[in-house]
């Protein structure tokens, strides 16, 4: 299962997560598009009774002010099923996703980390 939207691609790791990159500048289409990606992955995880969980890339993302794509981001936060979702960029992009996860209510089950082990570690509740 494998979807690229040109500036996101969203895949099912190995591992046994769903893993998403989010690369360049998101417009709020963009983001709608990944969404709607991740919760048809997502589901069809849950309905094989497996935990939901969920790797961010978004160390190539290019932080842009915009409120719109913002807004899609955090909506989708609530909207996707998932048990963990673990991002992993630069501060500035960990700043936004801190933000936006707090904004939806989901910073219980949200982690944002500077470093890809890191963030996989603690997705799969290594630390």
């Amino acid at each position: 299962m494998s979807k690229s939207t040109g500036t996101v691609k969203t895949f099912m790791n190995p591992a046994g997560f769903i893993e998403v990159h989010y690369i360049g500048r998101q417009t709020a289409e963009s983001v709608a598009e990944s969404v709607k990606v991740l919760q048809k992955s997502a589901k069809k995880i849950h309905a094989s009774k497996r935990p939901v969980l969920i790797l961010l890339d978004i160390s190539r993302l290019k932080i842009v002010f915009d409120q719109k794509a913002h807004a899609v981001a955090a909506r989708g936060l609530t909207e996707v099923p998932f048990e963990r979702g673990a991002i992993y960029g630069p501060l500035k992009a960990q700043l936004l996703i801190n933000t936006l996860s707090m904004v939806a209510g989901v910073q219980y089950k949200v982690r944002a980390f500077g470093d890809r082990l890191e963030a996989i570690e603690w997705l799969r509740g290594k630390v």
